[in-house]
């Protein structure tokens, strides 16, 4: 597509949303991309926008990425696409680093309510209100688009989330598999990513501590003070007193140290901790994430803790040398994304989009 096809592609969707809402799809001429509306349950319409890669070899299959974002009500066809994976960046220039290298991209403003995705005269009764409620909206949307796209059923779905999508991800995807089962969803769900994702808030918040006084970022006295805390949001989450447990987590956001106040910057990546203290993800820390990983009920996970780490090399300007770990075994992967912080695609985009092609075995030429 010629440089001024996106960028008039772009102006044509945001000018003409509201037609767009009336129909069930629209999309370029060169069918590169398409997006439109599903109506996942009455009165409740939410977005999607697909990209076709250009780099697709229909010779082998060709993996799709569902992108779910967090927040929750973070936009995934606005932040994720045009700030961390899609084709252009938030200026609307050619990324060269976007996921759509590797597989094709469908974004949806999740949960309803979020972005372009809405319910008729605003009712916020008829918003999502439990990850469940979401789950099931994002399966309905996908049934839509698999009976409606034949392309799209012979292409290995991957279910990639960041922050509180990871939470989206597990649930949709444990969906998606139901409807296939029933014979509602005509998918090939291949597998499911979740990046810095905010799965198990306890294990997170016990690692916070600790985590802050090895960087030197609170003294003893604050070191205490943050366990203190989340002792106590450990007793109210074990007690299901979530209301408290929630405005004690508020209360240990800030730690006090000796002549220092350092506020958690909430950042939430995969990140390995490296030496760009400000980059540091705190909320969902790599301690934490490896804390919950290791008290998953798999029969595999002992022998994933004792596989050995393998180097993510780039060899791309600035970006030389080894940039990320990964741990495997069997269908499991772990990966440490170095010098990345709350948007890995940003922070670090070259070992983001190897990881990307690793996960989706992506057919995609280096």
């Amino acid at each position: 597509m010629a440089a001024a096809g996106p960028s008039a592609a772009l102006v044509l969707l945001l000018c003409s949303v509201a037609a767009v809402a009336l129909a069930d799809a629209a999309g370029t001429p060169d069918g590169s991309e398409e997006w439109g509306y599903v109506q996942v349950r009455p009165k409740a319409h939410m977005f999607w926008w697909l990209y076709h890669s250009p780099q697709r070899v229909d010779t082998t299959p060709w993996p799709t990425v569902l992108w779910l974002q967090g927040g929750p009500g973070a936009s995934g066809v606005g932040y994720g696409n045009f700030m961390e994976i899609g084709p252009l960046d938030d200026e609307l220039k050619p990324r060269a680093t976007t996921w759509l290298a590797k597989a094709d991209l469908l974004f949806v403003d999740n949960p309803v309510g979020t972005g372009f995705s809405y319910v008729d005269g605003g009712d916020r009764s008829l918003m999502a209100r439990t990850d469940a409620e979401a789950a099931r909206d994002l399966t309905a949307l996908l049934c839509a688009l698999y009976r409606d796209k034949p392309r799209l059923r012979a292409s290995p779905l991957y279910i990639v989330a960041e922050s509180y999508g990871g939470k989206f991800a597990v649930t949709t995807a444990l969906a998606a598999l139901r409807a296939i089962d029933q014979g509602r969803l005509r998918a090939n769900l291949a597998g499911v990513a979740l990046g810095d994702s905010w799965i198990s808030p306890l294990d997170f918040v016990l690692s916070w501590g600790p985590l802050l006084y090895q960087v030197s970022r609170v003294d003893e006295m604050g070191l205490q003070q943050c366990n203190s805390v989340s002792a106590k949001i450990k007793d109210q989450v074990e007690k299901k007193q979530f209301t408290d447990a929630e405005a004690s987590w508020s209360e240990l956001e800030n730690a006090e140290s000796t002549d220092h106040r350092f506020t958690v910057c909430l950042l939430y990546p995969i990140a390995n901790l490296t030496s760009s203290i400000f980059m540091l993800d705190l909320i969902c820390a790599t301690k934490g994430t490896m804390d919950w990983v290791q008290k998953l009920k798999w029969g595999g996970l002992n022998s994933f803790i004792n596989s050995p780490r393998t180097p993510i090399y780039c060899s791309k300007e600035g970006q030389s040398g080894t940039q990320a770990f990964v741990k495997s075994y069997k269908n499991l992967k772990f990966y440490w994304i170095l010098g990345a912080g709350h948007m890995v695609p940003i922070d670090n985009p070259c070992p983001a989009l190897k990881m990307l092609a690793d996960i989706t075995r992506s057919p995609a030429k280096e």
